[in-house]
């Protein structure tokens, strides 16, 4: 069996969404004087499996929300608006050749840093190969 890895479709797909249904800027890499507050799409984790001819991707993003207020406030908000977004927001894949089975927010954290605080959300998402084929092969 040929797998292939939907990142770069999901992580468009991800980013794209975050921009279009929330205000926070969103960012895969920040610009040099970046004001706060900001998503990053940051670390990815993904497990392969599938039976004999089922190609499945479980993807996890770490998607770092970045604050210099001094509470939790504006970060917990933050977090709610991407959970809601992703969970509820319509993530198409089938130009890529993938399907999405499903997603989820599923856990995620609040930390102070310094004098900045930040909160992370991972969101999960299962695909699976529609048949695509790899570019360069």
């Amino acid at each position: 069996m040929r797998r292939r890895v939907p990142i770069n479709p999901l992580q468009t797909a991800i980013y794209n969404l975050l921009k279009e249904k929330q205000t926070t800027p969103v960012y895969d890499k920040l610009p040099k004087k970046q004001s706060f507050p900001y998503i990053l799409i940051s670390d990815y984790e993904y497990t392969l499996s599938g039976a004999k001819d089922t190609d499945i991707c479980d993807i996890t993003f770490e998607l770092e929300i970045w604050t210099d207020y001094q509470g939790k406030t504006e970060v917990n908000e933050i977090v709610e608006d991407i959970t809601y977004v992703l969970t509820a927001g319509k993530i198409d894949l089938s130009a890529s050749g993938y399907k999405l089975i499903e997603k989820d927010a599923k856990s995620g954290k609040g930390a102070r840093q310094d004098a900045l605080f930040y909160g992370i959300v991972n969101f999960n998402a299962k695909t699976q190969n529609m048949g695509g084929q790899h570019e360069k092969v």
